[in-house]
């Protein structure tokens, strides 16, 4: 702060002066010329700008004096006290939390020698989680200006007062800023990508620093539902922790962005950018088949459903099952945790020509759950030999089922005529008949036969084994006692 004075200086003669006053003192600045008219007066202005700080019992003092053409002079004295300073400036700046900012405080040498500050920072509050600092020292050369550097830091939201004071320890002169800096929302912390084949689970893996000298709890967030994490984490007192989620795609996609929040009450927000993506996924594990024409099989293809969602899978075949493949027609899949829950679709295989190149896939599919690709192989042999059939009193029958897609005539035959069939039937496409047997022992030459059904839609026959129940139990494999 400076203050001027107005020193009058008068001229009785009639010539006009030209004056050079001298100013004895260096807390005093004045022009270096003065000039007084004829017969009249004129204010000399003196301002007193203290470089160092002078209270009332030591205030600073100087001389003004203003030597006259005629040889006489004037001095004036002069006396001032220098206060504390007042502050220098009020530096006011915003920043994203978890950010690390740096604060520009301009120091400037008020003398004409160097001077060396000791740098003192008093907080209005302490924080565990703020932190303001800059170096200890700073050199300034004279008359000239530097910028010291504070570094700021919040792991969470709020406002930071702090005054710097910068002091010359050999002479106790100071000064001093009023520093304010705003930490708003938290910028990302950083963008993780991830893109992987779907239903594969990825893992990564942050770490989280807390400074504090308490344990605090975590809570992690996420806007996309297929992100896992634990409920809460804790972390431990001043030391590093790690913090791993994972992401597994049920669905073919683009990247897209999602935001991860680790949310603790006492450090703040940590936000990450995520870019998620999912591949198209392998195929799965193949069911093969190897099925006598005339019967079926059925496999289980199990899957996982991993939405936490309810959702209806479509069945069904590339090929349209022309080949005899065939399975449920939709499946449904309730709310699954980050392990998923197990589905299964039951396919079966019922082929209508002999051979071993029956080939397709069955897709089950969903918009919100996913699409699963399951190879299916089939192989159609020779119908094997059944039975045998006993018949008890003389009669029995043999289940035969037509599994054509047109109706067929099948020929009936035994090799035995005491057992009794119908020469043909007809029976519709898909449909089961029962075949009726009856023994007549007049005609037999043995309680034993075969069945032989024929069709001219294939050349393999069907077989059955026949025998006569004549109420005397055979033992293991088949023998009478």
């Amino acid at each position: 702060m400076t203050m001027t004075t107005n020193l009058k200086v008068e001229n009785p003669t009639m010539q006009p002066w030209a004056l050079r006053p001298v100013v004895q003192s260096d807390a005093w600045t004045a022009p270096d010329t003065l000039v007084v008219p004829a017969k009249g007066s004129a204010e000399y202005p003196v301002t007193f700008a203290p470089k160092t700080m002078a209270p009332a019992d030591s205030p600073h003092t100087g001389t003004v004096f203003v030597p006259y053409p005629n040889g006489s002079a004037k001095l004036f004295s002069l006396r001032g006290v220098a206060e504390p300073p007042s502050a220098a400036g009020d530096l006011m700046e915003e920043v994203a939390a978890k950010t690390t900012h740096t604060v520009h405080m301009p120091l400037r040498n008020w003398l004409n020698v160097a001077q060396r500050f000791t740098a003192t920072i008093e907080r209005s509050q302490e924080d565990e989680t703020v932190s303001l600092k800059g170096p200890q020292y700073i050199d300034v050369p004279a008359l000239s200006e530097r910028s010291y550097k504070l570094q700021f830091y919040s792991y969470k939201e709020g406002t930071t007062a702090a005054k710097v004071t910068m002091t010359n320890e050999s002479t106790g002169e100071y000064l001093f800023y009023n520093v304010t800096v705003k930490a708003g929302a938290p910028a990302t912390v950083d963008t993780l990508s991830i893109v992987c084949p779907v239903r594969t689970r990825v893992y990564r893996t942050v770490t989280i620093t807390n400074p504090l000298s308490r344990d605090v709890v975590l809570t992690p967030k996420c806007d996309h539902k297929q992100v896992f994490f634990p409920e809460t984490l804790e972390l431990k007192a001043r030391v590093d922790t790690d913090v791993t989620f994972s992401f597994r795609p049920v669905v073919e996609e683009e990247e897209k962005a999602a935001t991860l929040s680790l949310e603790s009450a006492e450090l703040g927000t940590f936000p990450y950018g995520l870019r998620l993506g999912g591949t198209r996924p392998g195929p799965e594990r193949p069911l093969q088949f190897n099925v006598p024409l005339g019967s079926k099989d059925v496999q289980p293809f199990r899957f996982f459903h991993y939405l936490n969602d309810k959702a209806e899978y479509s069945c069904t075949f590339e090929n349209k099952g022309e080949g005899g493949f065939e399975s449920e027609p939709t499946v449904v899949g309730h709310a699954a945790g980050a392990e998923g829950i197990e589905l299964e679709v039951e396919v079966g295989f019922e082929p209508t020509r002999l051979g071993e190149n029956f080939r397709d896939t069955l897709m089950v599919r969903s918009a919100d759950g996913g699409v699963y690709a399951c190879p299916v192989s089939g192989r159609c042999v020779n119908p094997k030999p059944q039975g045998p059939v006993v018949l008890k009193a003389n009669k029995g029958s043999v289940a035969f089922k037509n599994v054509f897609a047109q109706p067929c005539d099948f020929k009936l035959v035994t090799d035995n005529p005491g057992f009794v069939v119908k020469p043909s039937e007809n029976i519709p496409a898909k449909q089961s008949k029962p075949i009726d047997i009856t023994f007549d022992a007049s005609k037999a030459t043995s309680k034993t036969g075969k069945l032989i059904v024929t069709c001219a839609a294939t050349a393999a026959p069907w077989l059955w084994y026949l025998r006569v129940d004549d109420g005397v139990d055979a033992p293991a494999g088949g023998k009478k006692k």
